[in-house]
């Protein structure tokens, strides 16, 4: 985990990742990760590669919407 929050902690130092403490986005990004595996059903529609681009895009720019979506 300290790997992860120290990349996230130099990406603070140049303006391109969010602030917050590192050590807690950290766990974020690794919690959301690693729990897919209870849930992921290749059955469903899926590929694990797909998922695993999701889960990516997901922790390196959240889930909004650039630009934002019309409601």
């Amino acid at each position: 985990m300290q790997r992860v929050a120290d990349v996230i902690a130099a990406g603070q130092q140049d303006g391109s990742v969010m602030r917050m403490p590192p050590n807690a986005l950290a766990r974020l990004i690794i919690g959301m990760s690693t729990e897919v595996v209870r849930w992921f059903d290749a059955g469903a529609g899926l590929s694990i590669e797909e998922m695993a681009d999701y889960v990516a895009q997901v922790a390196i720019n959240g889930v909004r919407a650039d630009p934002p979506l019309a409601s």
